[in-house]
């Protein structure tokens, strides 16, 4: 069994456990077909420097999972196995932690996708995309504040 990926995220304590291997692949699958075509572009833009490239792959990304999932059962699925401060985020804590604290949220959702889709990533990508994270994550909250 793997050990839980511990992280400090805007103060709070987070630990990301993983899935079972066929509900990690099924989720991918899941996850993909909802998001479409954006996931390339979130990759393609991972190669830039240019970070609205790089925020307008995340808000596509975004933008698709609220047109195929408005009630955002993927977002609550990836966060599964996932605690803040030792409580489990789920559908009951999700808005308790998150409303009003979007920045967080979206710090811990890209945590758990690292652990849980590393495997199906480009890692070299997503390692860029790693050190920028705080910049995206604020970008994002830009766009999606905006629209």
């Amino acid at each position: 069994m793997l050990a839980k990926v511990i992280k400090t995220i805007k103060g709070q304590s987070y630990e990301f456990g993983y899935l079972p291997a066929m509900h990690n692949t099924n989720l991918f699958i899941k996850f993909t077909s909802i998001i479409g075509g954006s996931l390339s572009k979130f990759f393609g833009a991972a190669n830039s420097t240019d970070l609205s490239l790089i925020g307008e792959g995340i808000s596509k990304i975004m933008s698709s999972i609220h047109i195929n999932d408005p009630e955002g059962h993927i977002i609550i699925e990836i966060m599964n196995q996932t605690t803040r401060n030792g409580i489990a985020i789920n559908k009951e804590t999700f808005n308790q932690f998150y409303t009003g604290n979007i920045e967080e949220m979206m710090e811990a959702l890209f945590e758990a996708m690292v652990v849980h889709f590393k495997p199906f990533l480009p890692i070299d990508k997503l390692s860029g995309l790693l050190a920028t994270k705080e910049t995206m994550t604020t970008t994002l909250t830009e766009s999606l504040t905006t629209k």
